[in-house]
């Protein structure tokens, strides 16, 4: 993955781009972290979020205009009973709370980004609401990737002028890191309360 992330960026800002939005699409843990983590090394902490979101968000948007339409008949076959129950209560819980579960749902490390943007897809979310929403709650943890892999590069590369240059960054690193992890929390406690409420509704 290393090896195919330099290919990819040797080639320019454009193809990068793409490249991350398409690894967006994937429905499994792991390539999205290397691309983050190399958006930071290639354009640091703040920059490289914002390249690392607005890519995803792009390929997210796409995924979404596609399962919405030409992939939803394949999708819905490919569901299982219990997977379509869980898609029509994510549509249940998105009625009542609107775009705030989706930006929850970006937040919670509960399943991969892809993942989630097919169920997404297959609910009522609007195109603009899922796209903003999604830019609002990857945003937090894309920063501390980024912020982890621009640290890691300036230490390799003798960036960091001293022990306390060092100590500033760790502690930096660190408080943002306990702040998002705290934010995190909180927003897989919300989903699971929305969750459960409207398990409970079905069951009354």
């Amino acid at each position: 993955m290393e090896d195919l992330i330099d290919t990819v960026a040797g080639y320019g800002f454009v193809p990068f781009f793409l490249f991350n939005a398409v690894i967006s699409m994937i429905p499994i843990p792991g390539p999205g972290t290397a691309t983050t983590l190399a958006c930071g090394l290639l354009y640091g902490k703040v920059w490289g979020t914002v390249v690392y979101v607005t890519s995803a968000i792009f390929g997210a948007f796409l995924q979404h205009v596609l399962g919405r339409t030409l992939l939803r008949p394949v999708l819905l076959r490919n569901l299982s009973k219990d997977q379509v129950l869980k898609v029509k209560s994510l549509d249940k819980a998105l009625a009542k709370e609107g775009p705030m579960l989706v930006a929850l749902l970006r937040l919670s490390p509960v399943m991969p980004f892809g993942l989630t943007t097919i169920l997404l897809s297959l609910t009522s979310v609007g195109y603009v609401a899922h796209a903003g929403a999604s830019m609002i709650g990857l945003a937090p943890p894309t920063f501390v990737y980024c912020f982890a892999a621009e640290l890691g590069n300036k230490a390799a590369s003798g960036e960091v002028g001293g022990s306390m240059d060092a100590f500033i960054y760790a502690v930096g690193l660190l408080a943002t890191i306990g702040v998002t992890w705290k934010v995190m929390a909180i927003a897989n406690e919300t989903l699971n309360a929305a969750v459960d409420d409207d398990a409970s509704e079905k069951t009354s």
